[in-house]
């Protein structure tokens, strides 16, 4: 018979169990801090996608609004409703004559139920507000956008450009 050796009864290799809960207790505290930074993460790229969302429609429709209107003769402007108007006729130089400026036919931008449409056709939608000012031979028209970025977060961006006719 072997003699017990001293100081071997109760040891085991491995760890126990207060160890596996503190290593338990620190992988938590990670991932929930790993979590967090992942959820701040996600919330400041739909943040950021809403902004450039805004950006695009806005600059879409001030593209168009300037393109119509860069042709149109001052006296063939009319405004719906001045001096701030959500619509506006116009009509276009498409030719000359030897009588002068050949004019298309009535044409018109406008702001319906949160869409900005050219002579009916859609040409923009998610707007919140679309607006013409005619001041002497400056045509100011402005458009805003907002867009719904996270819960507690809604972008708003209000875009204006001034066409001299």
């Amino acid at each position: 018979m072997h003699p017990a050796r001293k100081g071997s009864y109760g040891r085991r290799s491995g760890s126990t169990l207060i160890e596996a809960a503190a290593s338990i207790g620190i992988l938590v505290t990670f991932l929930a801090s790993a979590g967090g930074v992942v959820s701040s993460s996600f919330g400041a790229y739909v943040d950021m996608t809403a902004v450039q969302t805004a950006e695009e429609i806005a600059s879409r429709v001030m593209n168009r609004i300037v393109w119509e209107l860069r042709f149109a003769p001052r006296e063939s402007l009319a405004l719906q409703e001045p001096p701030i108007a959500r619509s506006i006729s116009y009509r276009k130089v498409i030719g000359w004559s030897p009588d002068g400026p050949i004019l298309s036919a009535v044409e018109t931008l406008s702001f319906q139920s949160g869409q900005v449409l050219a002579s009916g056709v859609a040409l923009a939608g998610g707007v919140a507000d679309l607006t013409f000012r005619l001041d002497g031979r400056t045509l100011t028209a402005t458009v805003s956008v907002e867009r719904s970025a996270t819960r507690e977060h809604t972008v708003a961006l209000v875009r204006e450009v001034k066409v001299s006719l």
